[in-house]
């Protein structure tokens, strides 16, 4: 049973510029809001022009005159049962005529004053297996609770559950398509959803709630929330159904949860290859919250090596130089003074190896006597995210000019590595990540590591993919290495010093090489492929 409350508003029917009825709502505030065009209404239904109907029973959730219905309603089939959901009768009964008479006779209707809701949704579902909701978002907007809890009953008994099924928000991130290739030597089944494909989000909408109901997957996976739409569209329908909605970060999560966390706390569970970011995200309220390293493609990399190394020792990888912080700097209100707050927190991140970055920005803008928004988490978040990159740049710089004597290079990034290093680095173009880079790695007798600030732990993708590929790495020291290796299957170092003498050594001595990358790789291949990443994330109860 809905809750009837009074409403603010006042409904309005006037004709457009272009002769056709309009209609607005009008509010006790004084504010306006229109469910229609002043100009001309009719053209609505272009912005609709993707709208199919799929369902076998279909909710139109709030309806305003009906004009976006008016290109989809030919594809009704004949067992398609109709739900009209429309706070105001009046609209209510204008929508209704647009149907044909044969379609007519299959609509229920619910408007504000309804005292049956519940036996009229129960006789709407009855038999029927597919529900689609199709919003009319203006109307929606100005009722939400409304039709959120008729949308609710609407749910029906959800079909069982395809264990081990996962439905994978794919675009064209790198972990995306490694994980949907994991399923091939797994018991799990990734289906790709490709959020790409969708022009409007009617489309987007559409289609998901088609694809959980007709795939019925045991769970939804995003990484670093892509796909993951800013309106709670997803993750609503995910918890209307059951479906827990996983969501594994590989990245830093405060910019890109930033603004999003009213629609995602409930239901959903993370996971981040950063253990440092797991207490903050518990805070969040997530329903868990869990540390999961990083991993490595076999397909990919497990290829053999066809040539020596022709490159006695480089870094592939960009310089998060000025170009790449500019970007960061567009996020938000940038002001000179941040940058000599960030240059003296980012001196402090590397010289003191400390990662409570909230602590040192507040520090140095106390000294510096530079005031940050009270009230602006996104200042902040960004702020503290270009400190933090900023620091990255200066942790790669210092090992790429310190070992410019050994006869480094670098590979991507030919322009940010000149900038740093100046014309005595040879330096060579970007390398694609899927086509190029384990050729890469293997063409360079020693690979060096360099990992982000936005990682005081974890390590990175090189750790995995460089003996993957039968290549030899030497990183620098992370603690989750030590946890995910043995000692005989790594090489650190702690200062460019030690970083220097090692690139000596092994560079002239290929069976030191191999012996460390060989048994590293055997570990990859028992334990830190995408195959065993997902069955974690699909195992996670």
């Amino acid at each position: 049973m809905t809750t009837e409350t009074t409403d603010p508003y006042t409904l309005v029917l006037f004709t457009a510029q272009s002769g056709a009825l309009s209609a607005r709502l009008d509010h006790d505030d004084g504010s306006i809001l229109h469910l229609h065009s002043l100009v001309d209404p009719e053209n609505e239904t272009v912005c609709f022009s993707d709208l199919q109907f799929w369902g076998d029973r279909i909710l139109l959730s709030g309806c305003g005159l009906g004009y976006h219905l008016k290109r989809a309603i030919g594809s009704i089939i004949s067992e398609t049962r109709i739900l009209l959901a429309e706070y105001y009768d009046e609209l209510a009964e204008r929508c209704l005529e647009l149907f044909p008479p044969e379609i007519r006779g299959r609509v229920t209707v619910i408007t504000k004053g309804e005292s049956r809701v519940t036996e009229k949704v129960r006789e709407f579902l009855a038999g029927g297996h597919y529900v689609q909701v199709v919003k009319h978002p203006p109307s929606w907007h100005a009722h939400r609770e409304y039709y959120r809890s008729i949308a609710a009953q609407c749910s029906g008994t959800p079909l069982p559950r395809q264990a081990d099924t996962v439905l994978m928000l794919q675009g064209n991130f790198f972990l995306e398509k490694e994980l949907s290739a994991a399923s091939a030597g797994s018991t799990a089944k990734v289906l790709p959803f490709n959020y790409n494909d969708h022009a409007t989000i009617i489309a987007y909408e559409s289609e998901f709630q088609k694809r959980l109901q007709k795939d019925r997957p045991a769970a939804v996976l995003s990484i670093n929330l892509l796909g993951v739409d800013g309106n709670g569209i997803l993750a609503e329908y995910c918890r209307r159904a059951g479906i827990p909605l996983i969501v594994w970060f590989v990245d830093d999560p405060r910019p890109i949860l930033l603004n999003r966390m009213q629609h995602l706390s409930e239901g959903v569970i993370v996971f981040s290859w950063e253990r440092a970011y797991l207490p903050w995200l518990r805070q969040q309220g997530f329903g868990d919250a869990r540390y999961l390293p990083l991993a490595s493609d076999p397909a990919q990399f497990a290829v053999p090596r066809t040539r020596r190394p022709s490159v006695g020792c480089a870094f592939v990888g960009t310089a998060m130089g000025s170009s790449f912080l500019k970007e960061i700097a567009e996020k938000f209100m940038w002001k000179p003074e941040y940058a000599r707050v960030a240059a003296a927190v980012a001196f402090r991140i590397c010289s003191e190896r400390n990662s409570d970055v909230d602590r040192l920005l507040d520090d140095e803008c106390a000294t510096q006597s530079v005031v940050l928004p009270l009230d602006s988490d996104h200042t902040r978040t960004w702020l503290r995210s270009y400190c933090i990159h900023t620091a990255s740049m200066i942790m790669r710089k210092r090992m790429v000019t310190g070992l410019l004597s050994s006869g480094i290079e670098t590979f991507g990034d030919p322009e940010g590595w000149r900038e740093l290093a100046g014309p005595g680095l040879t330096v060579h173009g970007t390398i694609d990540y899927r086509t190029e880079i384990g050729d890469c790695y293997r063409s360079i007798a020693v690979n060096l590591n360099c990992t982000s600030c936005q990682m005081p732990t974890a390590v990175n993708q090189r750790v995995f993919d460089v003996p993957l590929s039968g290549a030899f790495i030497i990183n620098d020291d992370q603690s989750d290495l030590h946890e995910l290796f043995a000692e005989n299957e790594y090489v650190t170092y702690s200062s460019v010093e030690e970083c220097a003498e090692k690139v000596a050594f092994y560079r002239e001595n290929e069976s030191a090489r191999t012996a460390v990358s060989d048994t590293a790789r055997k570990r990859i291949l028992g334990e830190h492929t995408y195959t065993h990443r997902l069955q974690s994330l699909l195992h996670f109860k």
